[in-house]
């Protein structure tokens, strides 16, 4: 009995150990990927884009997943049998990200991609070439002009990423480097990348040697701060605001924060120029002065772009005439909607006739967005013959204020045609932000056999820089 009991437990016992054996030599047996780093092919922002990182061997089936931490550029997605895709939204210049590639029974491995995202309608080249800077020293104010490059406006300048500056120092988008250095380095070397919204990025290399602290006494840098001359959307611009004294080769850099308005730049050399697109109203930036081996100062400048201006035109049968009471050639009364006639010359096809009655007041409301002044047009006719027109005969006010204008003549018309003019009456009317009214009141006179006559109204228009907005009561011609 004891014999037949060793013997099965020592034959189990071999049995486990056996399957322990063929389990170790198993998992001893299970792949190792083998995954390679690579630069993937270059694609373009809003332009589809298909690449692949399935490129690990060593076992079957094997599935592809970004690192933690890792991620593509915008609008771009990965599968995972490793197929990079969709439609990039940003421009990025060798953005590098990591791959882990996976597989039952295998040893996981991970690679790193490069990839680059150009400008699809990139029109431009930009020309940039590196250079040895110009030595600085330990606790000296140091500043320099990397912004060289050429063949594309509106350049802005980085540091390439993984990339930095020797300790205290700090390069504006304009490409100015600047700062106090605090640590010494000798042929330091960095990647300064160029670019701008009409051309693919390009990288430069720049060498920098910072000296031990010399004990020269930095220059002490003045700079002071005005009101710059307005400028209009949509015509060019140029201020110079390189006033700043104390110091030689001073360069100009906007504050960290600050901006220009849309569609200018600022020059190294201190000059304010490019087109505006974007209308602002005492809108204000700080520029900072700054040059080697001296103390840098700022100055805010304020500027006010106005909109390109614009004409307005508030047709006369549009406003509100309810209780308007006119009056024929013949004198006899006119309802509101008898007095809105038909003319293929009027400037819609309609106009306000029939307003022969002394004190008949036509007014025109609208809303402006800002305070402003315009130029005020009368667009009118006869059907009365010729008349002469003055602030005696036809009274025009423009929130209230009665204005005057030189004296003008309304021609007879031809035969049984209704002929309108127009008669830019005055050029200085100021609006103010927010509701507005103007009034025309004809007054006695005796045009008309005697008693009063007054001109056929086909519309009014105001030339400005504001924004005119109104409510036409379209609702008097249907």
């Amino acid at each position: 009995m004891n014999y037949m009991f060793k013997k099965i437990f020592f034959t189990g016992i071999l049995s486990i150990m056996l399957i322990f054996v063929l389990a170790a030599c198993k998992n001893s047996s299970d792949s190792v990927i083998v995954y390679d780093d690579d630069v993937l092919s270059n694609g373009y922002i809003n332009e589809v884009y298909e690449a692949t990182v399935a490129t690990a061997t060593g076992a079957e089936n094997i599935e592809y997943a970004l690192k933690s931490g890792s991620s593509l550029p915008q609008g771009l997605s990965l599968n995972a049998n490793g197929d990079v895709e969709g439609t990039p939204i940003e421009v990025v210049d060798n953005h590098t990200f990591t791959i882990i590639a996976s597989a039952n029974r295998a040893v996981s491995a991970e690679a790193t991609f490069t990839i680059t995202i150009l400008n699809q309608n990139a029109s431009d080249v930009i020309v940039y070439a590196g250079s040895n800077l110009e030595e600085g020293y330990v606790d000296a104010p140091y500043s320099v002009n990397v912004a060289t490059a050429t063949g594309s406006n509106g350049v802005v300048y980085v540091i390439k990423t993984g990339d930095d500056l020797p300790t205290g120092l700090e390069l504006s988008q304009t490409g100015i480097i600047s700062g106090t250095p605090t640590e010494e380095v000798t042929d330091y070397s960095f990647v300064i990348v160029a670019d701008s919204e009409s051309a693919d990025p390009v990288e430069a290399t720049f060498n920098i040697t910072i000296n031990p602290a010399s004990g020269n006494e930095p220059d002490i840098i003045v700079y002071t701060a005005s009101q710059l001359s307005d400028g209009q959307v949509g015509t060019t611009y140029q201020a110079n605001i390189a006033n700043a004294t104390g110091a030689t080769n001073i360069l100009y850099g906007l504050k960290s924060g600050s901006v220009l308005p849309s569609g200018l730049t600022l020059s190294t050399s201190g000059v304010i120029s490019g087109i505006p697109t974007t209308p602002v109203s005492g809108y204000s930036f700080v520029v900072v002065a700054t040059a080697n081996n001296a103390i840098s100062a700022e100055a805010t400048f304020t500027i006010t772009i106005s909109r390109a201006p614009a004409t307005f035109v508030f047709e006369t049968e549009y406003t509100n005439i309810d209780n308007l009471e006119g009056g024929g050639i013949s004198g006899a009364p006119s309802t509101p909607y008898d007095m809105v006639l038909t003319s293929p010359e009027a400037s819609n096809g309609y106009f306000l006739g029939f307003t022969h009655r002394t004190n008949l007041t036509v007014t025109y409301l609208f809303t402006s967005d800002i305070n402003a002044t315009g130029t005020l047009t009368l667009r009118l006719g006869s059907e009365i013959g010729p008349m002469i027109i003055n602030p005696t005969i036809l009274e025009v006010k423009v929130n209230g204020v009665a204005i005057s204008y030189s004296q003008f003549t309304i021609p007879e018309n031809v035969g049984y045609s209704q002929e309108f003019h127009d008669f830019e009456i005055n050029t200085n009317v100021a609006l103010v932000d927010g509701d507005n009214i103007i009034t025309i009141t004809i007054l006695e006179n005796d045009y008309l056999n005697g008693t009063t006559g007054a001109p056929m109204y086909d519309n009014i228009s105001i030339h400005t820089t504001a924004n005119l907005t109104w409510v036409p009561k379209t609702s008097n011609i249907e």
